[in-house]
C-alpha cells in the first residue's frame, strides 16, 4: 500500500457511491483511504478522511453534504500532493446531525446529482498567495481529464456499445467538479454537475448515446477548456480578462436534453464520422499480469529546458577537453580511457535529458480525429479517421508547434481532398472518404503523413491556376513534384469560393512555415482519382543538430544533413555557364544551379570555383541547388544557440554552435540558399 493509491481509492468510493454498492463495500474503501490518509505526513489528513467518511451518508439527500463531501474529497487530494491547504475550515464544520453517521462504518447509498448551492456564476472567491498553486494544478489536471473525455467520447462514436468509454468520461467530470467545488469555483462545478448528471443518464440506460448526446458532450467539454482558460490568471495572482464564458445555456441544454434533440445547437444531419484506432492499447490475456503503470512526476517545462540547456554545455565542454591538443600531446593511456569514458557518460547523459522532452505523437493526433469530425460535420461527408503510430516520441515543441500544420492538412484534405458521397459513389469508391494520420521513426528523423484517398491533385490545374494568380511565369515548366509544391505558395488556392474551412489562399502557407520553422521539410505524392499524401520530415529535437562541417576560407558552417544529398568535385566540362541565371553543373544529365557560399553570405572572399571546391547538393520542397564550399570537414552532432537579440535576423542563417575547439560555427538556413536558386531552376526548365 502506497500513498499514490489515495486519488484511486477515492475514485472508487465516488464510483461505488454512484453505483449503489453494498455497505460493506463502501465501509471496505474507507477503512482503506483512512489507513491512507494516515500516513500522509499532515497531521490533519486522517481527520479529512474520517469526515469525509461520515458526511458520505448524507449525499443522496442533502444538498449541502454533497458541497462538503466533494470539498473533503479536494482537500484530500490536495493533501496528497503536498499542496499547502488549510483544513480547519472543513473540520470546524458541523457534521452530519443523522445518529446513522456518529461513527465511520454507517451504511451509505448512491450520491445524488443534486444542484450545487446556488452562487453568483462570475462571483470569483479570494485565492490566497499558497492557494495559487492549487488553481494551478487544477487546471493542468482538469485539461488533462477533458482531453481523456474528448477521446472518449469520438471512440463511443464508433462502438456505442462500449459502457467503459461513457464511465471514464463520467469519471473526468466528476474528478473536475469535485476539485472545483472545493476551490469555491462555481461556474465549473455548475456546468460539470450538468454533464455528469447528463452522462449519469446515459449510463442508467434512460438515453442512447447518439450523435446528438455526443455533441452535447463535446460542447460541455468545450465550455470546461473555455472555462479553465479563463481562470488561468488566477494561477499567479492576476483577475481574469473579459467576462465569465457563459454557461447556463449549455447546462440548461444538458437537463432538458431528451433522445434525439439538441437544445443548445441545432442537430446536424450529417454523417457520423467513425474513429480506427490502430494504437488502441489490448487487454492483457485472462490469467497474464497486466504490466505495471510507470509512476509520473510533473516537472516544470522551464527546469527540463534549463537541464536540457546545461547537458548541452556540459557536451561542449567535455569537446573541448577531448580535443584540446595540449592535453592530446601529455596524455597517458590512463588519461585517454577517462577521457573517453567521460564522453560516454556525457552522451548518456544528454540522450536521457532529451528523452525527457520527448511525448508520444498521440496526443496531437486524437486532436486531428476532434478536428476532422467537425469539418465532416461541415461538410456534409462521411469520414473514416485512422491513427496509426501514436505512440511514436518526439520533441514537446515540435509536437506543439505541429498542431497548427496538422489542423489545416487535415480540414483540406476533407474540404478539397474528399469528394462527395454522390461523386465517390459514382466513381466506385466507398461512400466514407478514407483519412489516416501516421507517424514514425525513418533514418534519424520523424515522419508524419496525412493520407486521404480523395480526387489527388492535378498537376495541370495547379500550374493554371498558379499562372492565373502570377505566382508562376507563363513561360515557367514544372515537373508534377514542382507544381505539388505551388499549393505551399501564399495566396494560392483552388477553391471555387472561401468557406469557413478553407479558400482564402493562407493554410497551406502556415503549414509549410510552421515546418520549416522546426527545421522540417513537406513532401507531396499524390495519383489523380485516388488520393494525396503529404508527408512532414521533422527532426527529433530542437536542441541538437546533426550537419556537414563546411569550411569557406577560415571560417566553418554547419549545413543540416537532412537538407543535403550529396557531395561531388566537378570536373570542368561539367560546368557551364547560363546567360541571366549563373553556374550550373550537370549530374547526371540534369542541370543544377550553383551558388557560391562565400557570395551568399558576404565574407567578403570570392571563394573557390566549382572545379577547384566541393559542391554540396541541397534539395527540399521540390527545389534543389548545388552549394559551393573550399572543404567538407565532416559530419558533426552539435548543441543550436541561437544568435541573440544584438544579431537578430541573419540572412542565410539559421543559429549558431559551438565547434570543439571552442570556435563559433553559424548553422545555414537552407530555404534561404533554396529560395534564391528556385527561379533560377525555373528558368533552365523553361
Amino acid at each position: 500500500m502506497s500513498m499514490k493509491d489515495i486519488p484511486q481509492t477515492l475514485t472508487d468510493i465516488e464510483t461505488a457511491l454512484v453505483l449503489d454498492a453494498p455497505a460493506e463495500v463502501i465501509d471496505g474503501h474507507f477503512e482503506r483511504l483512512l489507513g491512507l490518509a494516515l500516513s500522509l505526513p499532515h497531521p490533519d489528513a486522517g481527520k479529512v478522511a474520517a469526515a469525509l467518511w461520515q458526511v458520505a451518508a448524507d449525499v443522496a439527500t442533502t444538498p449541502s453534504a454533497q458541497s462538503r463531501f466533494e470539498a473533503l474529497s479536494g482537500a484530500l487530494r490536495a493533501l496528497h500532493r503536498g499542496s499547502p491547504v488549510d483544513v480547519t475550515p472543513l473540520l470546524a464544520a458541523p457534521l452530519s446531525s443523522s445518529p446513522a453517521h456518529s461513527t465511520p462504518g454507517a451504511s451509505v447509498t448512491a450520491p445524488p446529482h443534486a444542484e450545487p448551492q446556488a452562487e453568483p456564476l462570475d462571483a470569483l472567491p479570494t485565492f490566497e498567495p499558497g492557494e495559487r498553486a492549487l488553481i494551478e494544478e487544477f487546471i493542468l489536471e482538469s485539461t488533462e481529464s477533458m482531453d481523456l473525455a474528448e477521446q472518449s467520447m469520438l471512440a463511443l462514436e464508433s462502438t456505442p456499445g462500449d459502457p467503459e468509454l461513457l464511465n471514464a468520461t463520467f469519471r473526468a467530470f466528476h474528478s473536475v467538479k469535485g476539485v472545483a467545488g472545493f476551490l469555491r469555483l462555481s461556474q465549473v462545478t455548475r456546468l460539470a454537475h450538468a454533464v455528469e448528471t447528463l452522462l449519469d443518464r446515459a449510463r442508467r440506460g434512460e438515453l442512447a448515446p447518439e450523435r446528438s448526446f455526443i455533441d452535447l458532450v463535446l460542447q460541455g467539454i468545450d465550455c470546461v477548456r473555455r472555462l479553465l482558460t479563463w481562470l488561468a490568471p488566477q494561477a499567479t495572482g492576476d483577475a481574469p480578462t473579459g467576462p465569465c464564458p457563459e454557461t447556463a445555456s449549455l447546462a440548461a441544454a444538458a437537463e432538458r436534453y431528451a433522445p434525439g434533440q439538441m437544445p443548445a445547437v441545432t442537430p446536424s444531419s450529417s454523417p457520423a464520422l467513425s474513429v480506427s484506432q490502430a494504437d488502441a492499447v489490448a487487454t492483457a490475456p485472462e490469467g497474464q499480469a497486466r504490466r505495471p503503470v510507470p509512476t509520473q512526476v510533473k516537472v516544470d517545462t522551464e527546469k527540463l529546458d534549463a537541464l536540457v540547456d546545461l547537458v548541452g554545455e556540459l557536451l561542449i565542454a567535455q569537446s573541448m577537453v577531448a580535443e584540446d591538443a595540449r592535453l592530446a600531446g601529455a596524455a597517458t593511456t590512463q588519461a585517454t580511457r577517462n577521457l573517453a569514458q567521460l564522453s560516454r557518460i556525457a552522451r548518456e547523459l544528454q540522450r536521457a535529458a532529451m528523452s525527457m522532452r520527448m511525448v508520444p505523437v498521440s496526443g496531437t493526433f486524437e486532436k486531428m480525429v476532434r478536428v476532422a469530425r467537425e469539418a465532416g460535420k461541415h461538410t456534409a461527408k462521411q469520414v473514416t479517421v485512422t491513427t496509426v503510430g501514436g505512440d511514436t516520441e518526439l520533441d514537446r515543441t515540435v509536437t506543439e508547434l505541429l498542431h497548427d500544420p496538422l489542423v489545416h492538412m487535415v480540414r483540406n484534405a476533407i474540404d478539397h481532398g474528399l469528394e462527395s458521397t454522390e461523386q465517390r459513389r459514382a466513381a466506385g469508391k466507398p461512400e466514407a472518404g478514407a483519412l489516416t494520420l501516421a507517424a514514425r521513426h525513418e533514418g534519424g528523423q520523424i515522419v508524419v503523413e496525412v493520407r486521404d484517398d480523395g480526387r489527388g491533385l492535378d498537376p495541370t490545374k495547379l500550374v493554371a491556376r498558379a499562372r492565373e494568380r502570377g505566382l508562376i511565369g507563363y513561360s515557367d515548366v514544372l515537373t508534377d513534384a514542382q507544381a505539388y509544391q505551388l499549393i505551399f505558395l501564399p495566396g494560392f488556392s483552388t477553391a471555387a469560393q472561401v468557406t469557413d474551412l478553407s479558400g482564402r489562399g493562407v493554410g497551406m502557407d502556415v503549414v509549410r512555415t510552421n515546418v520549416e520553422r522546426v527545421r522540417g521539410r513537406i513532401e507531396v505524392e499524390s495519383v489523380l482519382g485516388q488520393g494525396t499524401t503529404f508527408r512532414i520530415r521533422l527532426p527529433l529535437t530542437l536542441a541538437i543538430i546533426d550537419g556537414l562541417l563546411l569550411r569557406i576560407g577560415e571560417e566553418r558552417y554547419i549545413l543540416p544533413t537532412e537538407w543535403a544529398r550529396e557531395a561531388i568535385r566537378p570536373k570542368a566540362d561539367e560546368v557551364s555557364y547560363v546567360f541571366g541565371v549563373g553556374d550550373m553543373v550537370s549530374v547526371r544529365g540534369e542541370l543544377v544551379p550553383l551558388r557560391s557560399l562565400a557570395t551568399h553570405l558576404s565574407t567578403g572572399e570570392a571563394g573557390p570555383r566549382p572545379e577547384n571546391g566541393i559542391v554540396v547538393l541541397i534539395e527540399g520542397g521540390g527545389r534543389r541547388c548545388g552549394l559551393i564550399v573550399d572543404e567538407l570537414l565532416g559530419r558533426q552532432e552539435v548543441v543550436i544557440k541561437g544568435l541573440g537579440d544584438a544579431l537578430g535576423q541573419v540572412p542565410g542563417v539559421a543559429g549558431g554552435a559551438i565547434l570543439g575547439d571552442g570556435r563559433i560555427g553559424l548553422i545555414l538556413d537552407v530555404r534561404a540558399l533554396l529560395d534564391r536558386a528556385h527561379r533560377a531552376d525555373l528558368h533552365v526548365a523553361a
